[in-house]
């Protein structure tokens, strides 16, 4: 995903879920959005151990995250689940109901 606009959504702007792998998030523009703005993988995969259905490898930079969880106040701007090999840099986070990002739990 290069350079998208995600604006007006309700429950999540991208929810990637169970198990993504080489996924990049690049340049994107999140606004108003009703839950978190990025979902990458998930809560209940913890002990996955099939390589092929683990979140691994994933990108998410230079992005903006604008006036996120509008609607569902206790979502966060950017929820990462249970992940390896994911590189979160370069992002802004503004205008946030609850917090900016939570990552695994």
């Amino acid at each position: 995903f290069d350079n998208c606009t995600f604006r007006h959504l309700g429950a999540a702007g991208l929810q990637l879920g169970q198990g993504p792998q080489d996924v990049r998030v690049s340049g994107c523009h999140f606004y108003d959005i009703s839950g978190a703005a990025i979902q990458l993988g998930d809560y209940a995969d913890f002990n996955e151990t099939d390589p092929g259905k683990q979140t691994r490898r994933n990108t998410i930079e230079d992005t903006l995250i604008d006036s996120a969880a509008t609607e569902f106040h206790g979502n966060v701007g950017l929820s990462v689940g249970y992940a390896a090999e994911t590189d979160i840099h370069h992002n802004e986070l503004r205008n946030l109901t609850y917090g900016g990002g939570s990552v695994g739990w």
